[in-house]
């Protein structure tokens, strides 16, 4: 069953028309039946795990951390932001993915949890930014859209203190315009989730995701391209202790892009992990995670995000 999609803004004070509430609870009722998993995805190969990314160029340095886990759904609905006036998108199986991205580039840190379901359609996106700017946001997601709940420092006074403390808070709600997709809406970080349990094995493989991203509905594209030798070099731990990962290795080369879905999107503004444009995917066929990406970054050119260190325990 398609779900029908898109972001058109206002305010959460100001309601639904009523004609269009109706329209939107039948919308709603439809996609609260139980859903088979897409059949590109196969969750026996989820391995949730923690990967450690570096990428460094001229006297710039960027460090990213992605932590997949898998939670209790009783414990995940705990944790989803409650809403009073509509029902927000809620576990549909036992266990969901938590995944948390932290980065740190020239100062400038963030925190990025992402509550999943496991046909990867997105719960909540929570993202904390500290450093140059400091805004802590919330998006909680409901079948006909998403509310947002963004919280700054009121004054320089508060910008030591915890985001949860800070008191320059907005609300605004995002509703979807009419587009038709194949997946439930997502977001970008689930790609790290996806590589691992989509079947990429092959050039020619490919994987879509339906994404929110800068409050437009755009579609991210993975196109496995080739089969290529690359060097790597990280470390991988496991319960039975750790070894080093290293020379060259036959991996699949897949592309990401991005382009608009509907009308009120145009995706020129997308960005993965910093990067503008088309990204190349180096995925290790054998763990299904990605060992390296590569593509420019502003005012640095071409960068390679490398990964260090891979941790399942």
């Amino acid at each position: 069953m398609p779900w029908i999609l898109s972001f058109r803004w206002f305010d959460a004070r100001a309601g639904i028309r009523p004609v269009a509430r109706a329209i939107l609870v039948v919308l709603a009722l439809l996609c609260s039946l139980p859903q088979g998993l897409a059949a590109d995805y196969d969750l026996a190969n989820f391995k949730p795990a923690t990967l450690h990314y570096k990428a460094s160029k001229f006297f710039v340095s960027a460090e990213t951390q992605v932590q997949q886990r898998l939670i209790p759904s009783e414990q995940a609905a705990g944790q989803l932001l409650p809403l009073s006036q509509e029902e927000g998108r809620m576990p549909n199986q036992d266990k969901i993915i938590l995944q948390t991205l932290k980065t740190n580039v020239m100062g400038q840190q963030s925190q990025i949890e992402t509550w999943l379901n496991p046909d990867a359609g997105i719960l909540q996106r929570s993202s904390l930014y500290t450093g140059r700017k400091n805004w802590f946001r919330t998006y909680r997601y409901i079948s006909t859209g998403a509310y947002s709940v963004k919280r700054q420092p009121a004054s320089k006074a508060e910008q030591n203190l915890p985001h949860t403390q800070w008191s320059d808070v907005s609300t605004n709600f995002y509703q979807l315009e009419d587009v038709t997709l194949k997946h439930p809406l997502s977001e970008t970080e689930a790609l790290f989730y996806l590589i691992s349990v989509a079947q990429l094995d092959k050039p020619g493989d490919q994987l879509q995701l339906p994404i929110f991203d800068k409050d437009e509905v755009i579609s991210l594209t993975v196109v496995v391209e080739k089969v290529v030798p690359l060097t790597v070099d990280f470390k991988e731990i496991t319960d039975q202790g750790e070894k080093r990962v290293s020379g060259k290795r036959n991996v699949l080369r897949a592309r990401l892009n991005a382009r608009p879905l509907g009308e009120q999107s145009n995706a020129k503004d997308f960005q993965f992990l910093g990067y503008n444009g088309d990204v190349q995917l180096y995925i290790d066929p054998e763990r299904r995670v990605i060992v390296q990406m590569s593509g420019k970054y502003d005012y640095l050119g071409n960068v390679d995000i490398r990964l260090q260190q891979l941790d399942y325990r």
